[in-house]
């Protein structure tokens, strides 16, 4: 029978993980997807502390500011048009109605992600594109720019040096905290059609070949993400219906790969046993008081309790 689509080689060179150990993802929505997974399998995992970052020099800023534990005040920040405080190194899910509540917030994820990234042994990092936005106030690119007008940032795309220089940054960071961290970099599957067909395929040759530059020094993997979205998965079903995200059925495709040559025999019954566990608790009974409710009550007890002295000794 002939084949149908291309086969991509999963890496055989990064390093197998157990549930006892604990994941740090940053970079684009993708991390968000995949981070998720592991979140719902019940394994030690923090997602993009910053909110989504999409190109590689907000990413290094991130990882800057959360292994120096900055802490932010009222000049980082920017008022906009709406009475909305808001800050250029952040997702707008920072944002809020008064200065305070945004630096709390803020500050507060900076010191949760300082201690979690210093101890973690995986880092995914997931580039989305190369092109940004320059503030023409300050000079720096920017995370976001928060709907604020076009005409206060200057749009431009980074170079393969300007890319791979940032990256070995983030390096030479974390490994100088913590040199047995296993780093993964993936290219995100999400097409930036906003910057055009053309502008997308060119933001994404720079970021692969940055990458690879990276990864053949050897301190860094590379899962490919991209790769298996756009070949063996080159079809539009795949998509949402924006028809540039991927569905949750490529995710979970994706994601099954990734599982397959990343995690060890043991963390893959522990991963699916609590997936047997998430179907319960995703359960919706008719009536909350019933019989058969209480039984699937007392069946979740005992299958968390299980999982603890199975795989903790607790």
């Amino acid at each position: 029978m002939a084949n149908l689509f291309t086969k991509v080689n999963l890496p055989s060179d990064i390093s197998v993980a157990n549930y006892k150990h604990s994941f740090f993802f940053i970079g684009s929505c993708f991390s968000n997807s995949i981070g998720n997974i592991f979140t719902n399998s019940k394994l030690q995992t923090l997602i993009n502390p910053f909110g989504v970052l999409f190109n590689p020099i907000s990413v290094l800023n991130a990882v800057e500011n959360i292994i120096s534990k900055k802490v932010y005040s009222e000049k980082d920040l920017f008022l906009n048009n709406e009475g909305v405080w808001i800050s250029f190194d952040h997702s707008s899910q920072f944002s809020a109605l008064t200065s305070n509540e945004a630096l709390s917030n803020i500050n507060k994820s900076v010191r949760n992600a300082h201690s979690f990234l210093l101890n973690t042994d995986y880092i995914f990092i997931t580039l989305g594109t190369a092109w940004v936005y320059e503030n023409n106030s300050t000079g720096g690119i920017v995370a976001n720019c928060h709907r604020f007008p076009q005409k206060k940032f200057n749009k431009r795309i980074l170079s393969v040096d300007e890319v791979y220089k940032s990256l070995a940054k983030i390096v030479e960071l974390v490994k100088r905290k913590k040199k047995s961290v296993e780093i993964v970099f993936t290219l995100s599957p999400v097409r930036h059609i906003k910057d055009g067909v053309i502008e997308n395929a060119r933001s994404k040759a720079i970021l692969l070949t940055a990458i690879h530059q990276l990864c053949d020094t050897g301190f860094a993997k590379y899962f490919p993400s991209f790769e298996i979205m756009t070949d063996e998965l080159r079809d539009y079903r795949y998509y949402k219906s924006d028809l540039l995200h991927p569905s949750d059925l490529a995710v979970d495709i994706i994601y099954e790969k990734l599982a397959s040559v990343f995690f060890d025999n043991h963390t893959k019954e522990y991963i699916y046993e609590h997936k047997k566990l998430n179907n319960l608790l995703n359960h919706r009974p008719v009536f909350s008081e019933s019989g058969a409710h209480k039984k699937t009550l007392l069946k979740i007890t005992q299958m968390e309790e299980e999982i603890t002295r199975k795989y903790f000794g607790k």
